[in-house]
């Protein structure tokens, strides 16, 4: 399933997502519950996401690490700045 979520007038968040049902730990919450309804669900949960995710500032991911302070648990967020200022870029979008 591909959708395209526009966020801004400048800028489009395409999401791809993959939906697997995991009967193995509640295998009576979703057996009953039919394809449609179980994405409607998942749709439900996506969908509250959109307006925090809207909110964010900045909406550009800035290359510059002076700009935020970081801790630990950000060394992927890191490295991947370092990644696209490799790449020439100025701003965290591709």
């Amino acid at each position: 399933m591909s959708e395209d979520f526009r966020t801004n007038q400048q800028s489009t968040t395409i999401i791809k997502r993959i939906v697997v049902r995991d009967i193995v730990v509640n295998p009576s919450d979703y057996l009953e519950m039919s394809d449609e309804d179980f994405l409607a669900y998942v749709d439900e949960i996506v969908f509250q996401d959109i307006p925090i995710i809207e909110s964010q500032r900045p909406e550009l991911l800035p290359i510059d690490l002076q700009a935020d302070v970081h801790a630990k648990p950000d060394a992927t967020s890191i490295a991947y700045r370092r990644w696209l200022k490799e790449l020439g870029l100025s701003t965290g979008t591709l």
